[in-house]
């Protein structure tokens, strides 16, 4: 939509316009009656920063500066950052609703101005963010799945980005030259993936045509995958002529086609097929799509979505088939705060046991290094075992020697944990003669999960007395101190900062996991340097798994910072 003040393209999302503040969610306020200019006649290409383009004049209602003044927002920003934008940056007030638009703009620059500094006012002032279609308005609505790269997110998004990544060597260069390009930090990182493309100039032959959004997608072409992508060009035949030429000398071929303002790419044989598909509707206009996209709230960077009772039927049977997963469907968001990368999403069809109290990952000892809990695998289990190929369930019974699935299902019981401690993780480089790990598992008979246990180790638990029943609950460990530490003795897990911000819904979590990343890193002497301080910083990692009605879930995977 368009920002009924200045006339900016606004994300869906955003409550108000980033380039002026304007509140858009009062949809009784036309256009016409806050006197919106008519797109503004184009003005000359100004000096830029960090390669990013200024055509910003001076607004209808200020004077324009004068010689000598700043010229650009970005030098303004450049000279004096975290400052405030200059007067004559801003847009002319409008009569009504005065108060409302002066105080979004005054809450956005200070919002702005706490979460990310000069990049973020800048990103603002010159209307970096939002606006255009998306992959999903250009890619066909029979997608089986989805996936997006937004490298134009909101002005929370890429500021929180920077604040994430700010220790890693790449990004560390970019802001030391300026406002950085994520396209050309992105470009770095593929040539250091792929040598093939430092042949490409990418100031030359990629930045004068390449947009800021991408996405693909699968298809069902008569039973078989066919996959389409799309890439966001700002000059559509520069693009074109581009991806053409490179086309023509890579050992893929593929057709390039020009929609509104993506150049899709197919293979030939299925280019006539995905071009019909798309005349037919977008995956935009897709009810299933559109509900779980929403659903996931926020985009951020990359999102996507996927039918898995489509996808299925592309593959032969599978576990997640039987245990009813391979009939739901998923959708996620990755995004950043200041201290945290998350990828969370929402799931719909699977049909999975709510969490017991239990299988709470907090439970475990605060000096858990690393973890996983799960609720309803052992019913899972029993449902899934029929479909199994024959070959995997006489390897799988030959190489353990336990009658299955019966006693692999008891051992799994009602809620099953496993863990080992944050000193086992640091010095398991060193070999050490002591390792502390443990499980703890509750079921409606863990005396026979003992014996279960105890024959599928055949006395590889040191110790005397390593396993322990308590109620419901059979604990077992390495350690006599760290088998009681699990069963409950000593300050929990979920009294750690980092865990509780990685995991933090562990508590209702039906499958929950966690890593000590500081234990990690302690472990791991082969990181590069450069990596080093980027490492460092890094705190946890976690990710949970939601129940909830009808089917319906929710999820995450997080990686917390300092």
């Amino acid at each position: 939509m368009r920002c009924p003040n200045c006339g900016r393209n606004v994300p869906d999302f955003a409550p108000v316009c980033p380039g002026c503040g304007q509140d858009v969610t009062d949809d009784t306020v036309s256009l016409a009656s806050h006197g919106a200019p008519a797109d503004p006649e184009p003005t000359a290409e100004l000096p830029t920063v960090a390669g990013i383009p200024s055509t910003l004049g001076a607004p209808a209602g200020h004077p324009a500066p004068a010689a000598g003044a700043y010229v650009d927002p970005q030098h303004y920003v450049a000279a004096h950052p975290g400052g405030p934008a200059p007067a004559w940056d801003q847009p002319a007030p409008v009569a009504k609703p005065r108060r409302r638009v002066l105080l979004g703009t005054m809450v956005g620059a200070l919002a702005l101005l706490l979460i990310g500094g000069g990049v973020a006012v800048a990103g603002g002032l010159l209307g970096w963010f939002g606006g255009g279609k998306r992959p999903s308005e250009v890619l066909p609505g029979a997608a089986l799945a989805y996936v997006q790269l937004d490298l134009e997110p909101s002005p929370a998004q890429q500021a929180s980005a920077w604040q994430f990544l700010r220790d890693l060597p790449e990004v560390k260069d970019a802001l030391a030259g300026g406002l950085p390009d994520p396209k050309a930090l992105l470009w770095e990182l593929l040539v250091k993936a792929d040598p093939d493309f430092d042949a490409v100039d990418y100031e030359a032959d990629v930045k004068p045509w390449l947009g800021s959004r991408f996405g693909t997608v699968v298809m069902d072409h008569d039973g078989k995958a066919a996959v389409a992508a799309a890439i966001e060009v700002t000059n559509p035949e520069l693009g074109a002529q581009k991806l053409r030429e490179w086309a023509s000398k890579g050992e893929t071929p593929y057709d390039v086609t020009l929609r509104e303002g993506y150049a899709l790419l197919t293979d030939p044989d299925e280019t006539t097929f995905v071009l019909g598909e798309i005349a037919k509707d977008t995956l935009a206009a897709n009810p299933r799509f559109a509900a779980d996209f929403a659903a996931v709230g926020e985009p951020g960077i990359s999102a996507g979505w996927a039918d898995l009772g489509g996808l299925a039927r592309l593959s032969e049977p599978s576990v997640g088939s039987a245990v009813g997963i391979g009939e739901g469907r998923v959708a996620y968001a990755a995004r950043f705060s200041a201290d945290t990368l998350e990828v969370a999403g929402i799931s719909r069809g699977f049909a999975w046991p709510a969490a017991t109290p239990d299988g709470d990952l907090g439970n475990l000892p605060a000096d858990t290094g690393v973890a996983i809990s799960l609720t309803g695998a052992g019913p899972a289990l029993a449902k899934a075992w029929p479909e199994l190929p024959q070959e995997a369930k006489d390897s799988a019974a030959q190489a353990i020697g336990l009658d299955l699935p019966e006693d692999l299902v008891a051992l799994l019981g009602d809620s099953f944990m496993i863990g080992a401690s944050e000193g086992t993780i640091r010095n398991v480089a060193t070999f050490p003669e002591t390792l502390e790990i443990g499980l703890r598992v509750s079921s409606s008979d863990p005396r026979r999960d003992e014996k279960v246990l105890q024959e599928l180790l055949a006395g590889a638990l040191p110790g005397e007395d390593p396993t322990r029943v308590d109620g419901s609950v059979l604990v077992a460990a390495t350690t006599t101190s760290y088998r009681d530490r699990i069963a409950g003795e000593g300050p929990r897990l979920s009294t750690e900062e980092w865990f509780a911000k990685a995991v933090p819904d562990h508590a209702r979590a039906a499958f929950a996991a966690w890593v000590d990343l500081e234990a990690v890193a302690a472990a791991d002497t082969t990181e590069p340097e450069e990596y080093r301080d980027f490492r460092a910083a890094l705190r946890g990692w976690g990710a949970q798994f939601l129940p909830g009605d009808a089917g319906d879930g929710s999820w995450s995977v997080r990686v917390v910072r300092a």
